[in-house]
């Protein structure tokens, strides 16, 4: 299509659209009609039942869907799942900074629910419009739906910036639900495997998949043409998604966007993560009368306020340590190895048309006075020069003698010689198995299937030591409804930036960087290919591996030419080929270990309130 064309079209599908209304959304288990949010075009569904409430018998169970045709609407305005509460070890990322609103909704077990933004030129269509669907972030404990609200305007993940018609010659249709957090969507390991649904949040996630399967054609959504995007651990969602058996579990989603998949490896089964399990239900257990034994029942039984007193202490518990309590795990059934093992056989990874994977230059700043530091744990924080506390933090990564090779390795791989301190070098050993490798083994596993994968680097702003872990969602989700001006000017106080460049940098975000992400973004998951739109920029070439490093990254920076090609030096062969060695000696000692030596950590005690850490 002729550019010149596009824009005329665009003005009157514009002009057609602003007269329609929204049509309501009928489904077996209620009608929702557009939410007052609405303009002259765009229609949005909020709070939109896709499962059965996961309470009583499926309290820890496999989501229900489709809902009981009884389950109704929710009984709160912006339901959202239970969420941790920060602590001083590990920051809520999306608390971090105070130039952002805070308005998350209404924290409810029933809470599987999912908003829908439907631009009104979908539905002039004569064809089926392309869905993303997006999962939002927060090391599986943190997030919602209604992210960054600010109350009166339309939700930061609300999309609005990416529906708009002026970012692809195609409407697209933005559907972002919530998923369960903490001990109520991850709790695994044998005993839930056998008596409850381990990865449950992974199965919300599969069921808001299967409604829009089953449902978002009434609002001419394509079900055949559906993107899923995800940052941090919405984006390792995605990934965990990519292994699943596909026979048991086919795939809902035709192409992918990644943006720093994070996640800890957590595979022990019979020791540390039934061990998790049992800690959490003796806790519940303790509080709730009428319980005779630690199990599933007592826990379905048991208050919602002592559940989430007990999620958040076994986060108190373990948060300091840099280690989180609970993530998608290997359970036996819907993941069946440490995923770094499953992508090297492209027999385990299910076929897409098209994958993008991005990173942020530093995942995890150098600065301790940046959130995302808290990734690192407190006690090398506090000791940055003491070795001891780095082979501290390796004992509880992986505890016992199974593993005490794997140990020396990473040891030896990470010399202290080579990093400022104990805390550079535990930063660089997170930010390699953590965050970078998951990039490099989705390159690697999809370029394995002869498929198009396009690779993207973050670095904006990284000469002021800001191009960390989740900066890039800014100009991801950029839309006229967010004041650059006001939030830079906030955040160049709060980081302490002299001068006044606020109004040089909104302007670069606000006009240049966020709609050049946000059109190659759009452009990929409607065609896949991110070089299809009316935008003029540079030309990104697909990922090629060449002498064991990724070619053809586009990197996003602030100058002149804000797209430019280079090659990644932060996910090579070198440094990733180490981690899938790491994940393939983890799985053969496991197998070879018998019945796990796992150090079985004490009952929890009653841990300190969020004000006394």
């Amino acid at each position: 299509m002729r550019y010149s064309s596009f824009i005329v079209l665009q003005a009157a599908l514009a002009t057609s659209a602003s007269a329609l209304t929204c049509n309501p959304l009928q489904l077996d288990w209620g009608t929702w009609k557009a939410a007052p949010e609405s303009t002259d075009s765009l229609c949005v569904y909020k709070d939109v039942r896709f499962a059965s409430s996961p309470t009583g018998d499926l309290r820890f169970a496999a989501p229900e869907y489709p809902p009981d045709a009884k389950s109704g609407k929710s009984s709160v305005d912006s339901p959202v799942c239970v969420a941790m509460t920060e602590t001083k070890c590990v920051k809520n990322p999306s608390k971090s900074d105070s130039c952002f609103p805070h308005t998350f909704g209404n924290p409810t077990e029933d809470c599987l629910f999912l908003d829908i933004y439907v631009p009104k030129e979908a539905t002039l269509s004569q064809q089926k419009v392309p869905v993303i669907v997006w999962f939002y972030g927060g090391a599986f404990v943190f997030g919602s739906k209604t992210q960054y609200q600010k109350p009166g305007k339309l939700n930061f993940y609300g999309g609005n910036g990416i529906v708009s018609p002026s970012v692809s010659d195609s409407p697209v249709i933005f559907v972002v639900p919530n998923y369960r957090l903490g001990a109520f969507g991850w709790l695994s390991g044998t005993y839930m495997e056998e008596h409850a649904q381990p990865n449950a949040g992974l199965l919300d996630q599969r069921a808001a998949l299967q409604f829009v399967q089953d449902s978002i054609g009434q609002l001419n959504g394509d079900k055949t043409q559906v993107s899923v995007w995800g940052e941090s651990a919405g984006a390792s969602s995605i990934l965990h998604h990519m292994v699943v058996p596909q026979e048991s579990y086919p795939p809902l989603f035709q192409k992918a966007l990644l943006q720093s998949p994070a996640y800890q490896f957590l595979w022990d089964r019979k020791g540390v993560l039934n061990d998790t399990f049992t800690r959490f239900a003796e806790a519940v257990a303790a509080k709730t009368p009428n319980c005779q034994a630690a199990n599933i029942d007592c826990l379905r039984s048991a208050d919602f306020a002592v559940l989430t007193k007990v999620n958040q202490d076994l986060f108190n518990e373990v948060a300091c340590e840099g280690i989180f309590p609970v993530g998608p795990a290997v359970d036996n059934k819907l993941i069946l190895d440490i995923p770094t093992n499953l992508f090297q056989d492209a027999k385990n990874v299910i076929p897409l048309d098209s994958v993008l994977v991005s990173h942020v230059d530093q995942e995890i700043p150098k600065s301790s006075s940046s959130a995302g530091f808290s990734f690192i744990p407190l006690p090398i924080r506090q000791h940055p020069t003491d070795p001891s506390k780095f082979d501290d933090f390796l004992d509880e990564f992986l505890s016992g003698d199974s593993y005490a090779g794997i140990r020396s390795s990473i040891q030896a791989q990470y010399p202290s010689a080579n990093y400022d301190d104990q805390a550079d070098r535990a930063r660089h050993v997170i930010m390699d198995s953590s965050f970078l490798c998951n990039t490099r083994v989705v390159i690697d596993g999809y370029l394995s299937q002869k498929k198009q994968v396009w690779a993207f680097d973050y670095v904006f702003l990284q000469k002021y030591g800001r191009a960390n872990h989740a900066s890039d969602l800014v100009p991801t989700f950029s839309s006229s409804d967010i004041n650059y001006f006001d939030l830079f000017d906030c955040l160049i106080k709060v980081w302490a930036i002299k001068g006044l460049i606020a109004k040089i940098i909104s302007s670069f975000v606000s006009n240049t960087l966020g709609p050049g992400m946000i059109s190659y973004f759009v452009s990929f998951s409607v065609t896949g290919n991110p070089n299809k739109t009316p935008h003029s920029q540079t030309t990104w070439q697909p990922a090629q591996i060449i002498d064991g490093k990724v070619n053809n990254v586009i990197q996003a920076r602030g100058e002149l030419n804000p797209f430019s090609p280079i090659i990644d030096e932060q996910n090579t062969d070198q440094i990733c080929g180490f981690w899938k060695q790491v994940a393939a000696d983890i799985t053969t000692a496991y197998d070879n270990s018998g019945v796990s030596d796992i150090e079985i950590a004490p009952k929890m005690e009653e841990q300190a309130t969020f004000e006394e850490l």
